[in-house]
């Protein structure tokens, strides 16, 4: 490993509670893999690892190197900016909720996968004590240390989800959830149990009564309470066999129409 191609810095751990073995591990392999997606979109460093050196002695710190290769050579990666980078990355988690969505969303960096790994490098730190905490001191010209504190731990995670849910894909809708349409009852069957009744809903299946089973136990009293004087406003769920629509799955009941006379 050539001396120019690596930065040595530390980890530790402040605690009062024995930790997790593997939510200990999952920390330190969470950075590594941090550090690898960072440098590689940044940088185009492809080869770059984090190696477990040394562990002090009497305490959880553990002191660790940053080895980026020589991958980038002309343009060589200063291995304590890298992390240096890193770093930033992590910190940035504070008070990303201060920044534009479209700022969020535009930078390469900030994703659910990311977001996940962040989320497995705090999980050591315990929410509610004030003495737990984890600690980055890089050991370069720049001496940079980072410190996560217990009260940290909620901003955190909420920035974390905040991240999570302007960056992950919006999921197709599924052309088989319908929402509020009507359906009229054909069989009801009085029992709390989940069984198949049947109904009829024209804004899929004109004039066909199909299985229908309603989920939600409170939706089902409320429908079984007058099943065939009225109409029931609901959200429906439907299976399908082949092109053969086989059972209605009522998920939401949301009002009750009664039919007129």
């Amino acid at each position: 490993m050539a001396e120019d191609s690596k930065a040595i810095f530390e980890i530790r751990l402040v605690h009062d509670n024995p930790i997790d073995l593997v939510e200990m591990a999952s920390s330190l392999i969470s950075l590594d893999s941090l550090s690898k997606k960072y440098l590689s979109i940044e940088h185009g460093v492809k080869d770059s690892k984090i190696l477990l050196d040394s562990v002090h002695e009497g305490s959880d710190t553990y002191k660790v190197i940053l080895d980026v290769g020589t991958a980038l050579l002309p343009n060589f990666l200063e291995p304590y900016i890298g992390i240096g980078q890193v770093i930033e990355h992590i910190k940035s988690y504070l008070d990303i909720d201060k920044k534009p969505i479209n700022e969020i969303r535009e930078n390469k960096h900030y994703n659910a996968v990311n977001a996940d790994i962040i989320s497995k490098f705090i999980a050591p730190v315990e929410e509610n004590n004030q003495n737990s905490s984890i600690s980055l001191t890089v050991d370069g010209n720049n001496n940079n240390v980072f410190v996560i504190h217990s009260k940290d731990i909620p901003k955190l995670k909420d920035n974390i989800s905040l991240v999570k849910s302007i960056t992950e894909d919006t999921p197709k809708e599924n052309e088989n959830i319908h929402h509020k349409v009507l359906i009229e009852m054909h069989k009801a069957t009085n029992t709390e149990k989940k069984v198949k009744d049947s109904a009829y809903c024209d804004d899929i299946l004109k004039d066909k009564a199909v299985a229908t089973v309603i989920e939600d136990a409170e939706d089902k009293k409320l429908i079984l309470q007058d099943p065939f004087n009225n109409y029931f406003l609901v959200d429906i769920e439907v299976m399908t066999r082949g092109n053969a629509i086989k059972l209605y799955r009522v998920t939401k009941l949301h009002n009750i129409v009664p039919k007129e006379d």
